[in-house]
């Protein structure tokens, strides 16, 4: 079994598991697995020899792997998950002393979808593409943004269901964002369009993490709602629950150009004094 090998050249011998993987990328049926095992090799040698070039390789190689895991249905060996974890931080923190942050935040993304986690470098990451990194000029209100995204990324896959709202039954958009706020003391109504009543609108360039996101045909009509996740001069990314469930999504992603992006409304600033007074 391909993977097997891969798995086991890997482990015994990185610079032979090179030579596998690269013969096997030529496959299309193979070329996910044969990408995820050149990364990994590649960062075992950067980790035997501290050269940046083969930590560039494993770059280059993890970024192959997950365009060619959308189609293919490879499933990672999990004593290599460990080690793809390492991987993933060690780009995170290359990247960002390179002051590269959109690649630091891509890795980042990575990590969280792969491991339903986050990384401590996460925030700082968005806050360095913001501009700042003066918690005065960062922080969303009187709301602690940080804990909020931290508290909705870990929900990362969980299941879509209509009406719910709590992870082990299922969640719809505004159910997603209820649960998510609740976990802050903000009580948040059950309707994306009774959650679009609260807060004040902000610009797309002004908004920052934490703010809510609304869809739909017009602001009587309120369809969807989602979490704003990270913003670079106005491109924006959200955390929300689709029906295919907790995800991030932005432009450059299909399902967020086909659909999302036609049906944008507007953005809103939750005050915490706002929901306590009204809860």
């Amino acid at each position: 079994m391909l993977t097997v090998r891969l798995e086991k050249s890997y482990l015994n011998n990185p610079e032979e598991c090179i030579k596998l993987g690269k013969e096997y990328a030529k496959d299309k049926k193979e070329r996910a697995a044969a990408n995820y095992y050149l990364s990994l090799a590649y960062y075992q040698l950067y980790l035997d020899n501290n050269k940046t070039n083969n930590l560039s390789k494993a770059a280059k190689h993890i970024d192959k792997y997950y365009k060619y895991a959308k189609k293919s249905d490879f499933v990672p060996e999990q004593n290599s998950i460990k080690e793809m974890e390492g991987l993933l931080t060690q780009l995170v923190v290359s990247k960002l002393e390179n002051k590269k942050y959109k690649s630091a935040l891509k890795y980042s993304e990575q990590y969280i979808a792969l491991f339903k986690d986050t990384l401590d470098h996460h925030f700082i990451i968005v806050e360095l593409l913001e501009g700042s990194t003066d918690e005065s000029e960062v922080s969303n209100g009187d709301v602690d943004y940080k804990k909020l995204l931290a508290d909705a990324t870990k929900l990362i896959g969980s299941k879509y269901k209509y009406g719910g709202s709590t992870p082990k039954s299922g969640m719809d958009c505004s159910g997603f964002n209820l649960y998510v706020f609740n976990l802050s003391d903000l009580k948040l109504p059950h309707s994306s369009q009774s959650q679009s009543a609260y807060g004040s609108k902000i610009s797309v360039q002004k908004c920052k993490p934490g703010d809510l996101i609304f869809f739909g045909a017009s602001a009587s009509k309120i369809q969807h709602a989602g979490i704003i996740y990270s913003n670079d001069k106005g491109i924006i990314r959200m955390i929300h629950c689709p029906r295919t469930g907790v995800c991030i999504e932005g432009p450059g992603d299909v399902g967020y150009d086909a659909y999302w992006a036609k049906r944008f409304l507007f953005i809103k600033r939750i005050s915490k004094n706002e929901m306590v007074a009204d809860n």
